[in-house]
């Protein structure tokens, strides 16, 4: 499998879902990714603003 990496708008939708408390597995069906690649930009892109 080729990897490509998530294009802005991917990255904005996996913010907008996860705002709207939208779970990963979820997420991935939408974006058509594999679960492990939405976890992994979660965790090395999240920013926690409290």
């Amino acid at each position: 499998m080729k990897y490509t990496e998530l294009n802005p708008a991917e990255r904005g939708t996996i913010e907008d879902l996860l705002h709207l408390k939208v779970n990963v597995t979820e997420i991935a069906r939408r974006l058509n990714r594999r679960r492990s690649i939405i976890y992994r930009e979660i965790t090395r892109n999240f920013y926690n603003d409290d």
